[in-house]
C-alpha cells in the first residue's frame, strides 16, 4: 500500500507553477529576470511581457529552475510547495 503511493507520486506529472507574488517578472515591473529560464535545460521556460510560463511537454520537472529562483518563487506539487 504505502510503495503504490510512492511509485504513484514519483509517476505524477506535476509541472512547476508560479507564486505571482514572490516572483521578480510579476510583481517587480521595473526589473527583468531571467534566471529560471536561462538555467533550464530543456528550455521549457518562457517569459513574455512579464509572465513566466512552463511548457509542459518539454518540462522534464527536474526542479533547476527552482533551485536557482532567487525569490522562491517557483513551486513543484508533491514537494511540500503547494496542494
Amino acid at each position: 500500500m504505502i510503495l503504490d503511493y510512492f511509485i504513484q507520486k514519483l509517476t505524477e506529472e506535476n509541472p512547476p507553477e508560479i507564486n505571482k507574488d514572490k516572483c521578480i517578472n510579476t510583481c517587480k515591473k521595473t526589473i527583468e529576470c531571467s534566471i529560471c529560464k536561462d538555467t533550464c535545460p530543456e528550455h521549457a521556460v518562457s517569459i513574455d511581457e512579464g509572465s513566466v510560463a512552463f511548457d509542459k511537454n518539454l518540462c522534464t520537472e527536474c526542479g533547476m529552475c527552482r533551485a536557482k529562483c532567487p525569490t522562491q518563487a517557483i513551486m513543484l506539487k508533491g514537494t511540500g510547495d503547494s496542494d
